[in-house]
């Protein structure tokens, strides 16, 4: 590349004012500051789904000499006690700005400079993030940008859905696959049960049998569905299954009064928007089934509803004798949590003992 010295009064701000900070944070609107410096409405290319490190070691080496500025976020990662980057915005002196995030790219540019934001953006796109088999979970999260994601990651639970499940959970399993592999697919599961019976776990074991992006949706967030910022995110995220566990705020009938978040969760499950993004949900809840808004239950809508039992007599014996707990005497149904933690806390064994049949008292002094 042809080097250039930069005249950095030829390229100063045209339009310096306050008014290039958004008013509710002290952060720079890209638009603005693009304006600000070269007084012109600028084309924009987005990517989304990059290695903005990448991104960014490519412009500090092969566009060095272009560069006027400079602007950047960093915040503390106290895992490493060090300031990482957040964001940066460099700006070029071919009337240009680049916008990296850690997985994103965009670029604003003058009409006249298209030819060269398009070599930029074929160059950015190798630098694509390759989506290994879905490990991980994705987890909401609000950044001044608006509403992201940050992958949790989620151990595959050793389950098997015969012994860890009643009888019929198999079938379920999977026509419940064959659904949520569907794309362009809408629709609404619904699991409820006691606490214990291992709903968690059976979603922990869903997210490795599905090939779509799974996101979990905090009830408060749910709530807000009918934001801006929301119906924004699912745009950027069709064709995704959302969780939502102990869903009851949501999705129970208060009295025929519905919520702005449960309008907008029958609308995405059964409606124009569901049609058109392929959004579907798994909620969970405790609560009994008379209580659900029934239009969630409207055939149509509801492609699963499957309530989680404690295990029947005879598979909690056999599941007990698996992991090698031979000193329970079962005399009732069991959940799994009964089964695999029944001796890790003595007061609550104490509490539990009558009903599950210990035979041997373990009480700590």
């Amino acid at each position: 590349m042809q080097q250039n010295t930069v005249n950095p009064q030829e390229h100063a701000l045209q339009l310096p004012s306050y008014e290039i900070f958004n008013e509710q944070a002290m952060s720079i609107d890209n638009y603005k500051i693009f304006f600000a410096y070269f007084a012109k409405i600028p084309c924009k290319h987005s990517l989304n789904f990059v290695k903005g490190s990448m991104v960014k070691n490519y412009i500090e080496k092969e566009l060095t000499d272009d560069i006027i500025d400079v602007i950047y976020n960093k915040q503390m990662d106290w895992r490493v006690k060090k300031l990482h980057m957040e964001d940066v915005i460099y700006v070029l002196k071919n009337e240009m700005i680049i916008y990296i995030s850690k997985m994103e790219c965009s670029m604003l540019f003058a009409r006249a400079n298209e030819p060269a934001a398009d070599l930029l953006s074929e160059k950015f796109k190798s630098f694509k993030i390759r989506k290994k088999r879905r490990k991980s979970i994705s987890m909401i999260i609000t950044t001044r940008r608006g509403l992201d994601t940050v992958d949790i990651h989620v151990k595959k639970p050793v389950i098997n859905l015969s012994t860890h499940y009643n009888d019929g959970m198999g079938e379920m399993h999977k026509k419940l696959i064959q659904t949520l592999n569907k794309m362009h697919e809408s629709g609404l599961v619904l699991f409820h049960g006691k606490p214990g019976t291992g709903k968690s776990t059976y979603i922990k074991h869903l997210i490795y049998q599905v090939r779509k992006e799974v996101i979990f949706l905090p009830p408060r967030i749910a709530a807000g569905m009918d934001s801006p910022d929301f119906t924004q995110f699912l745009v950027q995220h069709p064709n995704t299954i959302f969780v939502i566990e102990d869903a009851e705020e949501l999705i129970v009938n208060h009295q025929g009064n519905r919520n702005s978040g449960m309008s907008m969760l029958l609308n995405l499950s059964d409606g124009l928007l569901g049609e058109g993004l392929g959004i579907q949900f798994i909620a969970t809840f405790n609560t009994n089934v008379d209580n659900i808004d029934p239009a969630l239950l409207r055939r149509g809508r509801l492609n699963n509803l499957y309530e989680f039992k404690p295990l029947e007599l005879s598979k909690a014996k056999a599941l007990l004798e698996k992991v090698s707990k031979h000193d329970v005497l079962v005399t009732s149904p069991m959940t799994l949590a009964e089964i695999y933690h029944n001796d890790d806390d003595p007061l609550q064994y104490k509490q539990q003992r009558n009903q599950i049949g210990f035979v041997n008292e373990r009480i700590a002094s």
